[in-house]
């Protein structure tokens, strides 16, 4: 796979790395988070020199833990409480 050089569509980035970047690292984060660690691998790789590869980016996804796992807790109360509280949307 060709790297990632400026100027491409950030969207299009993390689409294309997704694409080859393991499913399961990826598992439980979010959009955001996802986005997060393609602007950390692209610090890494203009950083040094480099260009952005799917390679970078699993690598600060695995370097990452998302929110759904180290605030899993809260996570849940919250959806208990709302569960109670709130009407579903469909």
């Amino acid at each position: 796979m060709a790297p990632v050089t400026p100027g491409h569509d950030s969207t299009h980035a993390i689409a294309i790395a997704l694409t080859v970047v393991s499913w399961r690292a990826a598992t439980g984060f979010s959009g955001s988070e996802l986005a997060q660690a393609v602007s950390a691998a692209l610090y890494s790789a203009f950083g040094s020199g480099g260009d952005l590869t799917t390679e970078l980016i699993e690598r600060e996804i695995l370097a990452t833990r998302p929110l759904s796992v180290t605030m899993h807790e809260r996570v849940q109360a919250l959806r208990d409480w709302a569960r109670e509280r709130t009407v579903p949307v469909d």
